[in-house]
């Protein structure tokens, strides 16, 4: 995960998701709806 201040956050996996598809990510007991670009 990189800085999410000003460009949004940057998760890498493999394999990665579709791109467009959304779904919810937590982080430290937070959840945020995220959608993959």
């Amino acid at each position: 995960m990189e800085n999410i201040s000003e460009e949004g956050a940057k998760l890498v996996i493999t394999p990665p998701p579709k791109e467009g598809i959304s779904g919810m990510l937590g982080i430290n007991g937070q959840e945020y709806f995220c959608t993959v670009i």
